[in-house]
């Protein structure tokens, strides 16, 4: 089983001469968890999130993904192993949804190699998975924010990758389509693969998430199952607001006082 670990990671926004948000980070996540990046707006969530994709290089310390070192990895062998869903992703030109899902296959032999129907097939099990089906033609730029978000996601299944890092992927959805999303990710855990994304709504976190990572006061400070973390205590002391837990037919609910 192939872990992903951070070694004594410290991690910097602003460039060389920037400020230090998260340090002293040693966390791994094996095949088959979920695990939420949760902490006020600045606390280094999406840097944390960009480090262990590989995006963004560490300022101290080092990403492992098994015994390899996320660093000194290709950029095509990585991405092959991890798909990586940005913040407000932002295509700029007049793609078919078809050709801006068949990017995640760039690891496989690049967009265009595999061909006729077997390509098809394939963009349109990724869309169907997003509820999608007959958007294959459709421009990119005729679809609305939520829309957009979700052929992101079928881009993130097409790449066939353990690894999913995604940074908000439920914005600009609706409920019915945030729970999609989250049963989406739920079964690829279930299947093997990992997820690790950055979330605002900690409801979704108790129902979905294995574990969740507090970013709070330049560290993360809890690492642990949802039920165990997040406390109301915690979210005071983080958020800044009260909150009370609704225990209902599925579970907790997070609601303020």
């Amino acid at each position: 089983m192939t872990a992903l670990a951070t070694r004594d990671v410290a991690l910097k926004v602003g460039g060389s001469k920037g400020r230090v948000v998260l340090s002293g980070l040693n966390l791994s996540v094996n095949p088959g968890e979920c695990v939420a990046i949760v902490g006020e707006n600045g606390a280094g969530k999406s840097t944390l999130l960009r480090a262990l994709a590989g995006v963004e290089r560490v300022s101290q310390g080092a990403v492992f993904l098994g015994n390899r070192e996320l660093g000194r990895m290709k950029a095509r062998e990585l991405a092959r192993m991890r798909a990586y869903l940005g913040q407000r992703e932002d295509v700029g030109f007049d793609y078919s949804v078809e050709e801006v899902v068949l990017m995640g296959a760039y690891a496989r032999g690049g967009a265009w190699s595999l061909g006729g129907e077997e390509q098809s097939a394939r963009v349109r099990d990724a869309l169907l998975r997003v509820e999608l089906e007959g958007y294959a033609s459709r421009s990119v730029l005729s679809l609305s924010g939520g829309e957009l978000q979700r052929v992101m996601m079928a881009r993130v299944v097409l790449a066939e990758a353990t690894w999913w890092m995604l940074d908000e992927p439920l914005v600009g959805l609706d409920i019915r389509h945030q729970e999609r999303a989250c049963a989406l990710f739920r079964k690829h855990c279930d299947e093997g693969g990992a997820v690790i994304w950055v979330c605002h709504d900690l409801n979704w976190v108790w129902r979905v998430c294995d574990r969740v990572w507090v970013c709070d006061g330049g560290e993360v400070c809890a690492d642990g199952a949802p039920k165990d973390v997040l406390t109301e205590e915690l979210i005071e002391r983080v958020f800044g607001v009260k909150v009370e837990f609704l225990t209902g037919s599925r579970g907790h609910v997070i609601a303020f006082r």
